[in-house]
């Protein structure tokens, strides 16, 4: 507010001069939004006075206006669009490179960020046709201050879900983003300004691929599948059959029923294997399991999760060394107690004999001071 109440103070100078300095030294964000909406209004309103300002003032004829301020409005109030547009398509060529934005405070990773800057302040100095020299700061404030303005792109672009999502017919209803807007939301974390993608409920248009539809199979032929599991004796006799047949010989019944009569001879249960096959065992082929493999499976995995077992020593041999070594043990015991009591008698003459010692000495001394005491 202190700011802004500076603003109106000023008289010495244009609002237009003064306002784009403030812009220029602020580094409060939510001040230089507020310094931007009145920038913006400030030039809606006097855009037709400065581009009729601008065409008059040029280098041969002199102007008695202030040359650059005005020259600095009418450059900028023009090429807003196109400076933004510079500006952003500068900073997605460095942040490919991973420059601009990258997040690392290390001082290899400043340098590297303090140089992609440096280039792109000239890169965008050569490129500039206004004639107006910005420094490093200015481009990197104008940058912030922009990726502020996200919060107003948010709304928009959730308006357009709105619009989508409404039904009724006809096309939706939706506000055009600017070129800059689009390359900023590549630059800034497109979730935090589109939101996350439902991968269960999107207007995606999936296209369905045709199924196949399954080949009708046919039934299976009981004449067919007979022929395929008969036995060699039996394909004969059906050949022979046959050949009978074709060749219309009159004697055809008499053979069949001789050769029935062969191979019943011959064959006693052949009559069992001409019957149908039972067609519903044929198409089950699992076999059935056996109940024993289960069993052992379940002992064996018994066997594998069960402690082993500490078998007793049985043998007499062992028995009788482990008890050989017993009494080993209990004779070096008795021979260590001998010798430690032996030690301790030891010690109690030792010590009788030193105290004898010494009252001997006693007594000697007590007679030599009688003695000398008499004489």
């Amino acid at each position: 507010m202190k700011l802004m109440s500076k603003i109106k103070r000023r008289k010495s100078k244009s609002p237009t001069y003064n306002l784009l300095l403030d812009i220029r030294r602020t580094s409060n964000r939510r001040v230089a939004t507020k310094l931007q909406k009145a920038k913006r209004d400030l030039f809606s309103k006097k855009k037709s006075s400065a581009r009729s300002a601008s065409t008059n003032f040029s280098a041969t004829e002199p102007s008695t206006s202030k040359p650059f301020e005005e020259s600095w409005y009418c450059a900028i109030c023009d090429t807003e669009d196109q400076l933004d547009m510079r500006l952003c398509s500068f900073c997605l060529k460095y942040f490919h490179e991973n420059c601009i934005e990258n997040k690392a405070t290390d001082k290899s990773s400043i340098v590297v960020k303090e140089q992609a800057w440096k280039e792109l302040t000239d890169t965008f100095n050569a490129v500039s046709t206004t004639g107006i020299y910005r420094d490093k700061e200015c481009l990197k404030r104008f940058y912030e201050n922009r990726k502020s303005d996200l919060r107003n792109l948010r709304k928009i672009i959730a308006k357009n879900k709105q619009e989508m999502m409404k039904t009724g017919g006809g096309p939706e209803n939706q506000i055009e983003l600017d070129a800059a807007d689009k390359i900023l939301i590549t630059i800034v974390n497109q979730k935090s300004v589109e939101g996350l993608i439902n991968i269960f409920d999107s207007d995606i248009a999936v296209q369905c691929k045709n199924v196949d539809e399954p080949k009708n199979v046919k039934g299976s032929n009981k004449q067919e599948f007979y022929l395929k599991n008969m036995t060699c004796l039996e394909k004969i006799i059906w050949s022979e059959e046959n050949e009978n047949i074709e060749t219309g010989n009159k004697n055809f019944a008499t053979d069949q029923d001789q050769n029935k009569t062969n191979v019943s001879q011959d064959f006693p249960n052949f009559q069992e294997t001409l019957q149908e096959p039972n067609f519903k065992m044929a198409n089950d082929l699992r076999l059935p399991k056996n109940p024993a493999l289960k069993v052992q499976s379940v002992m064996e995995k018994k066997d594998q999760t069960r402690r082993p077992e500490i078998q007793i020593l049985a043998s007499s041999h062992i028995a009788q060394k482990y008890d050989e070594l017993l009494d080993q043990r209990k004779l070096l015991l008795q021979k260590q107690i001998e010798s430690i009591n032996q030690d301790l008698a030891f010690q109690e003459i030792k010590n009788k004999l030193e105290i004898d010692i010494l009252n001997i000495k006693l007594a000697r001394e007590k007679q030599k001071q009688y003695v000398h005491f008499k004489n």
